[in-house]
């Protein structure tokens, strides 16, 4: 029996922790309310899940520019832009193909 990409383990996990960055994102930009004191940690998992997994990095920029993308949150849509500018001074940015 052979499994395909679709239905490895491995893309099982990769699909679990995309959607955990995603909700941490949303923490962080206070579209899902959390305590404040919980939203550097956030921001800290979203960091170090880019910086570890070149598969998950392009997903972890995009999923941030999405909630930019008319966030209604003027303090959502600032605290956007810090994530990105701290995504783009800590993580090493992909290049094609990679």
């Amino acid at each position: 029996m052979t499994l395909t990409v679709h239905q490895s383990p491995a893309r099982g996990n990769k699909c679990q922790e995309a959607l955990q960055c995603f909700r941490n994102i949303l923490g962080w930009m206070n579209d899902r309310p959390v305590h404040d004191t919980k939203r550097v940690l956030m921001a800290f998992g979203i960091v170090n899940t880019a910086k570890q997994d070149a598969d998950l990095r392009n997903e972890v920029y995009l999923q941030v520019l999405k909630q930019l993308r008319r966030n209604p949150s003027r303090r959502g849509e600032l605290l956007g832009w810090k994530l990105l500018l701290l995504l783009c001074q800590q993580v090493n940015q992909c290049t094609p193909g990679e």
